[in-house]
């Protein structure tokens, strides 16, 4: 019956057909949610704090001759998860361009149409998704641990085999991307994660330029961002509720010897500390102070996490963040704007603090148990493995002398403030500095 129809209404049907269709590409992905937490490196993934379950093995750790590193966790979950997390995070971007990888994942390959992607990760029975930090992008797939070799295929399929053409890059900006930004940027905790990076690493620098900025990135660009990029050396697979053994043979197969360039050189981008403010017509003030933390490869990691457990401040919360060559600890919190002050104030009190020897004990157990039931969700998982995979054998170490003197040295360096919303009654940076 379509062939009576007129040429104009032919070229209508197709055109609906195909946005329909496309509309079935999302199908299977998990929906992208704003980096609402100042513990989160991936904004994408559940939130998770570290990888021990008791009752299963550690996690195992493997590099490969072509330089990429494995990292797996069995935790005996009914699901398993598997991902790669590349160093192409917005500290390696100066147009956006690591927002605009995260959104233009599982879109299409040079072997795959972006139709034929979604049909096939549906039928394997499959949810990927993506995500993007300062130091990293992650793809990932999570489903039945029978899947995960496909589910793998095709993430590496499309993090090393894009296709990125103009008209489809423009078309995620303006949409996708466009709905990403304007969610992020109507919430105050995301801003108020920007203006912190901001006041901690200087602004305009790699780890203080904005992550939820308009990318300017065009199609070709972002193929030679990704290009410099793809060195196996600057991947990590991952895999939660996988054998190690197996990752590695995937790992092999899919990635050979693609971009054998060496370590990709990260960015320097050290803690300052500082202020940054973002002035708004809100009902609350939005206040974060932040000290030097650790870097996430460091034994300090553990003693940070532990720290992160014992602040306490009214109508605030503690937050510990670890990146690959530093990394923050402090507190965060609103309150009604002629209150910020109080609240900057009971912050810093906290920051000073000092705890008892069991003080220290009840924080290191607390973090174990934190780690232990976030590790039972595979996908939660993948991010930690992906980041900074904390264990309980590293928190055991932690010793209260070791707490106390991290927090010492934390206090004397310079604070990072930042504030969203009216901040007339909090403390000037320097009136700030000085409380310390």
């Amino acid at each position: 019956w379509i062939l009576p129809l007129p040429r104009t209404w032919l070229r209508i049907l197709y055109f609906s057909t195909m946005a329909a269709l496309r509309q079935l590409a999302f199908k299977g992905r998990v929906p992208q949610k704003a980096f609402s937490s100042l513990a989160e490196e991936f904004a994408s993934t559940p939130a998770a704090v570290g990888s021990y379950v008791a009752g299963f093995g550690g996690v195992e750790t493997s590099t490969l001759s072509n330089g990429m590193k494995v990292v797996s966790k069995e935790n005996g979950s009914a699901s398993a998860a598997v991902g790669v997390s590349i160093g192409a995070g917005s500290r390696f971007a100066s147009a956006g361009e690591a927002l605009l990888l995260k959104h233009m994942a599982f879109k299409g390959t040079t072997a795959r149409s972006d139709i034929r992607l979604a049909r096939d990760i549906e039928a394997a029975g499959l949810t990927v998704s993506s995500s993007c930090g300062r130091d990293a992008v992650l793809l990932g797939a999570s489903g039945p641990s029978p899947a995960l070799a496909e589910g793998l295929e095709i993430v590496a399929e499309s993090l090393l085999t894009p296709k990125l053409v103009g008209w489809h890059v423009d078309e995620v900006k303006k949409e996708s991307v466009a709905v990403d930004l304007a969610a992020a940027l109507k919430d105050p905790q995301v801003l108020l994660v920007e203006k912190l990076h901001e006041a901690a690493y200087g602004a305009g620098t790699p780890m203080g330029r904005a992550l939820y900025a308009a990318p300017a990135a065009e199609a070709a660009g972002l193929a030679a961002y990704l290009a410099g990029l793809s060195s196996p050396a600057n991947m990590t697979l991952v895999g939660a509720g996988l054998s190690h053994a197996e990752l590695i043979a995937a790992a092999e197969s899919l990635f050979p010897l693609s971009g054998a360039g060496g370590a990709v050189v990260v960015p320097a981008s050290p803690f300052v500390g500082g202020s940054a403010e973002l002035v708004a017509d809100s009902p609350l003030t939005h206040v974060a102070i932040g000290l030097a933390g650790a870097s996430s490869g460091s034994p300090d990691y553990y003693t940070a996490l532990v720290l992160k457990q014992l602040l306490a401040a009214p109508g605030a919360a503690s937050f510990c963040v670890g990146y690959s060559d530093s990394g923050l600890v402090g507190l965060y919190g609103a309150a009604a704007p002629a209150a910020a002050g109080a609240l900057a104030e009971s912050m810093v009190a906290a920051l000073k603090a000092s705890y008892t020897d069991a003080q220290v004990a009840a924080a290191k157990l607390a973090v174990k148990t934190q780690l232990a039931v976030s590790a039972e969700d595979s996908a939660a998982l993948l991010g930690e493995l992906a980041g900074s995979a904390a264990s309980a054998a590293g928190v055991d170490k932690v010793t209260a002398a070791a707490v106390k003197a991290f927090a010492a040295k934390a206090a004397k360096s310079s604070p990072a403030l930042a504030t969203v919303g009216p901040a007339a009654a909090v403390p000037s940076y320097s009136a700030l500095s000085r409380m310390f």
